[in-house]
């Protein structure tokens, strides 16, 4: 791998507690996790398989980008890489899917913005997950497992 992608996933990694709490984790993981999403492409350019990768928590780069709401990687894996399936189909080992994590509230992650903006950027993200989910795949998020 390229050891400039690498070092700069390195300096955008978390630190908790003097460990790194990405150490181990696929680096496509965490550049999607923080949003570089340059680098998510060239890896995703030179190493397709890579879009299968998986964190402890079962979460691939379109769970954990939804999550942490970065919207730049969720368009470009809509844009680019929106014909392989099974990366939009993903469920982590919760059983949560990419409308789930788009549907959580998180506290604090919008600093300084106006409400009316927030609840846009939400629309927004909510209406790109259901695009990019096949027809019919909502009725199936409300059903009791």
């Amino acid at each position: 791998m390229d050891e400039s992608i690498k070092e700069e996933t390195e300096d955008k990694s978390f630190k908790e507690n003097g460990r790194d709490t990405n150490a181990g984790t696929p680096t496509i993981l965490v550049a999607a996790k923080n949003g570089i999403t340059e680098i998510v492409d060239k890896i995703l350019q030179n190493h397709r398989s890579a879009i299968h990768e998986l964190d402890p928590e079962k979460k691939n780069a379109l769970l954990l980008a939804v999550e942490h709401r970065q919207y730049g990687v969720i368009n470009l894996l809509g844009e680019k890489y929106w014909d392989i399936k099974s990366v939009f189909r993903a469920v982590d080992k919760d059983g949560n899917n990419a409308l789930h994590f788009g549907a959580t509230y998180q506290p604090g992650f919008w600093v300084d913005i106006p409400e009316g903006f927030q609840m846009q950027m939400e629309i927004l993200l909510y209406e790109k997950i259901m695009k990019s989910l096949e027809p019919g795949a909502e009725t199936l998020l409300f059903q009791p497992q």
